[in-house]
This record gives C-alpha cells, sequence and structure tokens, in this order.
C-alpha cells in the first residue's frame, strides 16, 4: 500500500472513532432530551394538578360566602373555581398519557361532577328564604366539604406519581449526563493514543528506511559497493530501495567493465 494511502487510512480510523463516539453521545443527548421533556410534562402535571385543588377550595369558599349573605363576592369565587378546574381537567386530559393516570383522572372527574351538583343544590337552597332550609343547608356544606377533600385526595395521588416521575428522570438525566463526559473522555483518551501511535508508526515507515538508505548512499558514494538492499514495502519507500539497489548494481557493472578495460590495456 502507497504511503499516501496508509496516511489516509490512518486519518480514516481515526475519524471513524471520533464518529462512534459522536454516535453514542449523541444518543446520550437525545435521552437527556427526551428526560428533560419528561420532567416539563410531570412538572406541568403536577402544576395543574395543585391549580384543579385550588379551583375546588375557591369553589367551597366561594358557597360559604354565598351561605353568610355575601353573594357578589361568593359566586365570583364559586365561577372562577368552576373554570379553574374545567380548565386544569382538560389540561391534564392533554398532558396525561399513563394508563392509570388517565384512569384516576376519570373518577375526579365524577368527583368534581358530584362537587359542582353540590355547589349549585346549595345555591338553590340560598335564594330560597324557608328558615327551614338552613339545616338543609348545613349538610349540604358538609357534603360539599367532604367531596372537596375527596377531590383534594384524588389529586393528591397525581403529586404522589409526578413527584415519583420527576424524581427519577432527574437521576436519569444526572447518569445520563454523567455518562456522556465520561464517554466524551473516553473518545478522547484513545483518539489521542491511537493518534500518537499512528504518528509513530507513519514516522517510522518512513524514516527509517530513509535513513538507511542515506547510510548506504553514503558509503556508495565513497566507493563501497559491496551492500545489499532488499526491498521491504510495497509503496513509495520500496520503490526508493528497489531504485538504490538498481543503481548499486549498475555502479558494479560499471566498475567491472572499468576494471577489464585497465586489464586489456596493461595486457597491451
Amino acid at each position: 500500500m502507497k504511503i499516501k494511502y496508509k496516511i489516509i487510512a490512518s486519518f480514516l480510523a481515526v475519524m471513524v472513532l471520533f464518529l462512534l463516539g459522536g454516535l453514542i453521545i449523541a444518543a446520550s443527548v437525545l435521552q437527556m432530551n427526551t428526560l428533560e421533556s419528561s420532567v416539563s410534562t410531570n412538572y406541568a402535571i403536577n402544576s395543574e394538578a395543585m391549580k384543579y385543588q385550588d379551583g375546588a377550595r375557591q369553589l367551597q369558599v366561594g358557597e360559604f360566602f354565598v351561605v353568610d349573605g355575601n353573594t357578589a363576592m361568593g359566586n365570583q369565587l364559586i365561577n372562577e373555581g368552576k373554570q379553574q378546574m374545567q380548565s386544569s381537567q382538560t389540561n391534564l386530559k392533554n398532558l396525561i398519557t399513563d394508563p392509570s393516570m388517565i384512569s384516576s383522572l376519570d373518577e375526579i372527574s365524577s368527583l368534581e361532577a358530584n362537587v359542582v351538583t353540590t355547589s349549585d343544590e346549595i345555591d338553590a337552597l340560598s335564594n330560597t328564604t324557608n328558615p327551614s332550609n338552613s339545616v338543609l343547608l348545613n349538610t349540604k356544606l358538609s357534603n360539599l366539604q367532604d367531596q372537596v377533600e375527596a377531590l383534594k385526595l384524588g389529586l393528591s395521588n397525581f403529586d404522589d406519581k409526578t413527584n415519583n416521575n420527576l424524581a427519577a428522570a432527574i437521576d436519569a438525566t444526572k447518569a445520563s449526563g454523567s455518562f456522556t463526559i465520561m464517554m466524551i473522555t473516553i473518545v478522547f483518551v484513545i483518539a489521542l493514543i491511537l493518534s500518537i501511535l499512528i504518528a509513530l508508526y507513519l514516522t517510522n515507515l518512513i524514516t527509517r528506511p530513509i535513513v538507511r538508505l542515506t547510510e548506504i548512499a553514503n558509503k556508495v558514494s565513497n566507493g563501497q559497493l559491496n551492500h545489499e538492499i532488499k526491498r521491504e514495502s510495497d509503496d513509495e519507500i520500496g520503490d526508493l530501495s528497489e531504485s538504490f539497489r538498481k543503481m548499486i548494481n549498475a555502479f558494479k557493472v560499471i566498475q567491472r567493465m572499468a576494471g577489464a578495460d585497465t586489464n586489456e590495456d596493461l595486457g597491451e
């Protein structure tokens, strides 16, 4: 193989190493991006679950205001609470992909429907002036409180699930980051060692035979033709060695011819 091809092959070997390392690092970075998306999604689910609970509490407080006679403030809180619960429910449906969490969300939707129904019943009783409704109102308010607590309990399962997912994703992200750093270090070290070995190999490949041929050439220039040159490689250095061998053989022929002519002259 010609020297230039050996150099190109060596360069390609280093490039392949960097390419493999780059692919591994790219896969690790892709995994980190996926984990980052998981972290963002779980954080959003956690946030929406908290907003869902806030909406339920807001509706409950609004009903207490209505029963106490502060209808304007109570209705405002009730409407805002209902809107918040509906908005959070819609957002959670778009965010959740875990089948167990989807099932839990269906149960929470049923609990929300019970809360809204009880709230409407309290509003209807508050609009009447029947004194006997006070006992029923207290009962409904107690039922509302129990239903809101049940709703909050169901949503707390979302908090536990997302917190566990967040912790797992963060740990996986840290592990992936450590793996990426380790791979970068390994690829750099291997590439450095490989580059040094290739440099030493190419240097020895080129300089060693050239030094040897230079020494032979110096001796040939002093008339020492008894040197045997062997072709050790099939490259430009080998071609040069072959040319030196032919040159020395030519010098030997010329030397013998010159000696023969001298003997003939002496014979005459």
